[in-house]
């Protein structure tokens, strides 16, 4: 009877050991890709590279900005595609380092000016597209779901400060606008609260109006 108990733990601990060995394989062979850094050649436009495991290799023809978001798993880079007619505005691209896949997330007539990332209360990926008016450097702010789009925009408003889910935005007269064509300081006339969560259950923006 002991014997047939023993037995019995060996077989069940060689079989607990088997299954650990078998998942840890399947875990390093389901790697995430990540990119780790990228150049764009020129560094006026270019070409846009990126780096993955070591190795570098090009994923676009022409790019003008770049940003490493989620942590590599993904890179969001703005092209002259869309472009106003004064030379100003772009297009924000999404570049997807699992699929391979490129997906486009909104256009303006105006100049991208910078872009931020954030997270949602429950931990979705938010990204913040900053414009300045090509005319009057209106400040205008897009939030984008990169699983989607363009789900929402304010102007003339810049982002202040993101803390946790919160998204607070400053609005500015006229005639502050000068002041964000010389990149300084611009002072709101009054300030607004947004929940980045409930943001991103809106419905997609179509079609933007024109300015």
């Amino acid at each position: 009877m002991r014997n047939k108990l023993a037995r019995l733990l060996v077989s069940i601990l060689c079989l607990s050991f088997a299954s650990a060995v078998s998942a840890q394989r399947i875990r390093s062979t389901v790697r995430e890709n990540v990119i780790t850094k990228f150049r764009i050649q020129p560094k006026s436009g270019g070409p846009l590279f990126v780096t993955i495991d070591g190795k570098e290799r090009k994923i676009a023809k022409e790019a003008v900005e770049a940003w490493i978001i989620e942590g590599g798993r993904r890179l969001a880079y703005t092209t002259a595609e869309g472009a106003g007619g004064m030379g100003a505005g772009g297009t924000l691209m999404l570049f997807d380092a699992q699929t391979n896949q490129h997906k486009k997330l909104a256009t303006s007539e105006d100049d991208l000016v910078d872009l931020k990332e954030a997270r949602s209360g429950d931990g979705k990926t938010v990204l913040i597209l900053e414009t300045s008016g090509a005319e009057n450097c209106a400040p205008e702010i897009m939030m984008i779901d990169p699983s989607r789009g363009e789900v929402f925009s304010e102007s003339p408003a810049q982002v202040l400060s993101i803390k946790g889910d919160l998204m607070l935005l400053g609005y500015f007269k006229e005639a502050e606008w000068e002041k964000n064509c010389e990149s300084k300081k611009m002072k709101p006339y009054k300030t607004k609260s947004f929940s980045l969560n409930a943001l991103l259950k809106r419905s997609v923006i179509t079609k933007r109006p024109s300015n």
